[in-house]
């Protein structure tokens, strides 16, 4: 067996359309289906790329992918891969989207051709390029295994305007997802400790983002507490330097809220980071002002800029400081069916 991990890029993949699979025991190849809301009808001569919602990984770079067209298509309706064969090399993690042709000169049935959601698109075989790798079955066959069926990947709307925040949602594996900004005021009740302040916050953040069910909504906060004084973004260089000199030689504590839901279901979490200022001049901490880095952030400093001079050491998770704990992210997502390393 030729172990094949196979990733769902479309909500739809294995909600509303089956992920790939062997029609029979005797199937050669597993059968790739269409991807669609709407059908796609092709005219004479038409040419169509048809998405199949999903990506794949081969084991190794002495394997390739082959994408072939379905025969009864070619037969009753005139419809072969506008390319011949499909080939997919073992380094492509895009989408696999299909090219078709439709060969009709007519106006029989079959040209037009309609080609309707989850209509099978192509068969779907991986080969070595050699003789390592793959076992064969009992009837000297390759075959392919899925290594994991692979939960569709839900659209995901990070509730964020920070650049930082969406830097590290790419560097976390996730490249697509929508920004929206909620527009809530940052109020909470006085009683409540450091982490809980920003985790109620990630909470109210999130409840006034508007989604879909299907969607996976994801809110943070961040907050730098000096002593429980909670530091916010300075409202001009007067301010950024009083906080500053306030944590020059001390610790203080970052703490970031995290939201995560999807329809009916949320949970949030908080995280909590100290970091330790070194003894620093007045004359450096102008010097970093007026570079301009810590007017839009909290406790007037970025860790991952220019702000990292200021920084002694830190005892915790170091992205909790940029603004968003990415392990944590990931254990949280991992309970709504989103694996980030599979």
């Amino acid at each position: 067996m030729i172990e094949l991990k196979v990733k769902a890029v479309s909500p739809l993949m294995g909600t509303k359309f089956p992920l790939p699979a062997y029609a029979t025991a005797g199937a050669a190849a597993m059968d790739l289906c269409a991807c669609m809301e709407e059908p796609v009808t092709l005219a004479p001569g038409g040419r169509q790329g048809i998405p199949t919602g999903i990506a794949i990984a081969l084991p190794g770079p002495e394997y390739v992918a082959l994408v072939c067209s379905r025969s009864g298509m070619g037969t009753r309706h005139g419809i072969t891969l506008s390319n011949s064969v499909g080939v997919i090399d073992s380094d492509y993690r895009g989408q696999l989207t299909v090219g078709l042709v439709n060969h009709g000169t007519s106006p029989t049935p079959s040209s037009p051709a309609t080609y309707r959601p989850a209509d099978g698109a192509a068969h779907s075989a991986a080969h070595p390029d050699g003789s390592r790798g793959a076992g064969r079955d009992g009837t000297g066959r390759r075959r392919l295994r899925l290594h994991r069926e692979v939960s569709a990947m839900a659209r995901i709307i990070l509730a964020s305007g920070s650049p930082r925040r969406q830097e590290l949602l790419q560097r976390m594996g996730l490249r697509e997802f929508e920004i929206s900004v909620p527009d809530v005021e940052e109020w909470y009740p006085p009683e409540l400790a450091p982490e809980d302040i920003v985790a109620y916050i990630s909470r109210e953040k999130s409840q006034a983002v508007q989604a879909s069910a299907d969607a996976i909504v994801i809110t943070a906060d961040t907050m730098v507490f000096l002593d429980d004084q909670r530091l916010g973004k300075p409202h001009d260089e007067a301010e950024a330097l009083s906080m500053l000199t306030a944590l020059s030689g001390r610790k203080h504590k970052v703490c970031t809220g995290v939201t995560v839901r999807q329809g009916e279901k949320a949970l949030t979490r908080a995280q909590s980071t100290d970091v330790y200022f070194r003894e620093v001049s007045r004359q450096e901490l102008l010097a970093y002002i007026r570079g301009g880095e810590p007017m839009d952030k909290a406790g007037a400093y970025g860790v991952q800029g220019q702000g990292a001079l200021l920084v002694e050491r830190i005892d915790g998770d170091f992205f909790n400081v940029m603004g968003l704990p990415v392990v944590l992210l990931s254990r949280m997502l991992a309970e709504f069916g989103v694996t980030l390393l599979a």
